[in-house]
């Protein structure tokens, strides 16, 4: 096999085009690459950003459902306090009856006393 100018150019050639075929492969590749790499570190951001809103929104759920706690906890403090002045207690009640009871057990010793006293009638039908 002679070198002769034509085969050192036909391999040349046949070099210099399987270096641009590998550089233009590799450089598409490369810039698919590049776009899935930015489609990530973009995905992540959007998710970084999901991430803070989303705890942001548990943050002032978390807020509201305290101040409803609170108002339900003062709501309930203020019916028991408003249940403890207007309802009765059974103390309550047993110390306001208590007068009636000694007051009726009066009574039932008076009546009882004047019909001891009180004159008994006589049956005064005659026999026929």
């Amino acid at each position: 096999m002679t070198l002769d100018l034509a085969t050192i150019n036909l391999v040349l050639g046949i070099l210099v085009s399987v270096l641009i075929s590998i550089g233009s492969i590799g450089g598409f590749i490369w810039k698919v690459r590049q776009g899935i790499d930015a489609r990530f570190e973009r995905l992540d951001t959007e998710i970084e950003k999901v991430r803070k809103d989303a705890a942001e929104a548990i943050a002032l759920a978390d807020g509201r459902a305290k101040i409803a706690e609170n108002d339900l906890h003062n709501a309930l403090a203020e019916h028991k306090l408003y249940a403890a002045e207007h309802f009765a207690t059974e103390e309550g009640v047993s110390k306001a009856l208590d007068p009636v009871l000694k007051a009726i057990e009066r009574l039932t010793d008076r009546l009882d006393r004047l019909l001891a006293e009180a004159p008994r009638p006589t049956n005064n039908r005659t026999p026929r």
